[in-house]
C-alpha cells in the first residue's frame, strides 16, 4: 500500500519563493513523510530563513536533524544571517573562522557544517536570490575518511557464513542467520541503504524472467521451437524485479536481482506474508509510526543485526585462524555491491544508475539504462565470484 505526499523544492515565482513539486514528480510518489508547502517573500530573505525552509521539506529524518543542528549553530553565531542576495566571500570566511574556533579538534564537524552552508548558498543562487557572479570558495578541512570498503575476500567470508547458516537454520529463526541473510540480500538488491531495504513490501517485488533479448510475445505463443530457445537456461534468468526509490534523494531505482544466490532466504522472508507486509521484519504494517519512532525502530533493528553479524564474523575468523575481523555495518553492503560491480568492469554510469546516485545530464538523459538481463547478470556474476 502506498501513501501520497508532497516532495517540496523551492521555485522562484512572481510573488515569492514557493516550495513545490519538482518536474517529473507527482503526489502519488511513494514516500512516508509529508511536508507542508510554504511561500516566502521574494525579497529580503535571509539565510536563516532558507535553512528553516530546507528543514521543512526534508524527506529524510536524518537529513532534517542534520539541518536542525546546523540551524542551531548558525543562529547562535549569526542570528538570522545575512540577506541571501548579499552573501559574499567575507561572510563565508567569517563563518569558517568561527568553525575553527568552535570545533578545533573536529574536522569532520567543520566539514559537515561547511557543506550545509554551501548547499544553502547554492540553493539561493539556483532560485535567483543570489545574483552576484562572484566565485565563492568554501574551505575544506583534511580528515581521515572512514573505510567502508570490504575486500572481495571479506565479502566472500560473509557469503560463506550466510550459506552455512541458511543450511542449518532454513527458517532463519536465529538472529545470526537473519543478520547474514539481510546483508547478502542487500548486496543482491544493488546496495540499498538500510532505510530503503526496510521499507520494501512484498507487493513491491515480482519474480519474473529476465531475457537476453526482447521476447516476441506473439511468436512465443505459437512457435514451440522459438519458445524452447527463448526459455533455455542461457537465454533467461529467474530474477526479482523491484521498482523503488531512494528515501534520501527521491531518485527512482529499478532493481533486477538474480534469484538463485538468495533464493532460500528470499522465499523464507516472503513465506506466509500478504502483499502489504514488509519483506524484512523491521516494521509492522499494522502499526503507524511517527518519523521519530520509525527512525528509532530502524536504528535499533539494524544495530541488533550488526551485533549478530559481527559476532558471526569474529567466530568465523577465530575458528579458521584468520586473526581479528573488523567491525561491519549494513552500509558496507552498498559499498560492497559498487566495488564488486566495478571489478566486473561495469561502466561507472551504469553502476551510478543502479544504486540511484545523482547523475549528470549526460548520464541521466543520454546514456541508456541497464537492461533487466544486464542487471540480473551483474548480481549473478557477483555471487559466482564469491563461491
Amino acid at each position: 500500500m502506498t501513501t501520497t505526499t508532497t516532495i517540496l523544492y523551492p521555485q522562484a515565482t512572481g510573488s515569492g519563493i514557493t516550495w513545490s513539486l519538482p518536474q517529473g514528480f507527482s503526489c502519488g510518489c511513494v514516500c512516508r513523510m509529508a511536508a507542508v508547502a510554504t511561500t516566502l517573500p521574494k525579497n529580503n530573505i535571509r539565510l536563516g530563513q532558507l535553512i528553516q525552509e530546507k528543514i521543512r521539506c526534508c524527506r529524510s529524518l536524518n537529513t532534517r536533524r542534520g539541518y536542525e543542528s546546523f540551524l542551531r549553530y548558525f543562529t547562535t553565531r549569526h542570528g538570522v544571517g545575512p540577506l541571501a542576495e548579499s552573501v559574499s566571500q567575507q561572510f563565508i570566511d567569517s563563518f569558517a573562522l568561527h568553525l575553527e574556533k568552535d570545533f578545533p579538534e573536529s574536522t569532520s564537524q567543520r566539514n559537515l557544517f561547511m557543506v550545509k552552508l554551501s548547499a544553502i548558498v547554492s540553493k539561493a543562487r539556483a532560485i535567483g536570490l543570489l545574483t552576484s557572479k562572484e566565485q565563492l570558495s568554501f574551505p575544506r578541512y583534511p580528515c581521515m575518511r572512514a573505510d567502508h570498503n570490504l575486500t572481495e575476500g571479506e565479502i566472500a567470508i560473509i557469503y560463506d557464513i550466510y550459506r552455512r547458516l541458511i543450511m542449518t537454520d532454513p527458517e532463519m529463526r536465529e538472529t545470526e542467520t537473519m543478520a547474514a541473510a539481510v546483508f547478502i540480500i542487500d548486496i543482491a538488491f544493488q546496495g540499498l541503504a538500510p532505510v530503503d531495504l526496510a521499507s520494501l513490501r512484498i507487493c513491491d517485488l515480482r519474480i519474473m524472467q529476465a531475457y537476453q533479448e526482447e521476447k516476441n510475445p506473439l511468436r512465443y505463443a505459437h512457435d514451440e521451437d522459438y519458445r524452447r530457445t527463448v526459455d533455455s537456461p542461457g537465454q533467461c534468468i529467474d530474477a526479482i524485479f523491484v521498482d523503488t526509490f531512494r528515501k534520501k534523494t527521491g531518485i527512482p531505482v529499478r532493481i533486477v536481482a538474480a534469484l538463485t544466490p538468495i533464493k532460500e532466504a528470499f522465499q523464507t522472508l516472503c513465506k506466509g506474508k500478504e502483499g502489504d507486509d514488509y519483506l524484512i521484519p523491521c516494521f509492522d504494517r499494522r502499526k503507524d509510526y511517527t518519523p521519530e519512532q520509525r527512525q528509532s525502530r530502524l536504528a535499533n533493528y539494524f544495530h541488533k543485526l550488526s551485533v549478530a553479524l559481527n559476532r558471526s564474523l569474529s567466530d568465523y575468523y577465530r575458528l579458521n585462524g584468520l586473526g581479528e575481523s573488523r567491525r561491519v555495518t549494513y552500509y558496507f553492503a552498498r559499498h560492497a555491491f559498487c566495488n564488486l560491480a566495478d571489478s566486473l568492469e561495469l561502466p561507472r554510469h551504469i553502476i551510478q544508475k543502479m544504486i540511484g546516485h545523482r547523475q549528470s545530464v549526460l548520464e541521466r538523459s543520454y546514456l541508456r539504462d541497464p537492461t533487466p538481463w544486464e542487471q540480473a547478470r551483474v548480481t549473478g556474476s557477483i555471487f559466482e565470484r564469491l563461491l
